[in-house]
């Protein structure tokens, strides 16, 4: 839902936008269950922002 609204507002103001989801919950809690990274995966996916916003920045 609050994805829909974020590209609604980017598509009313004619800019673009990227959206990414970190979704986590209950899973994998389980010792053994599956590995999820450093912090639940939060390090990699600050990673992956970083990233993106330094391609959207760089000069084309």
């Amino acid at each position: 839902m609050e994805a829909a609204a974020l590209y609604a507002f980017a598509r009313a103001r004619a800019r673009p936008l990227i959206c990414f989801a970190h979704v986590n919950n209950q899973m994998g809690q389980i010792d053994g269950d599956f590995e999820k990274g450093e912090a639940n995966g939060a390090h990699d996916a600050l990673n992956l922002l970083a990233a993106t916003a330094r391609a959207w920045r760089a000069p084309t």
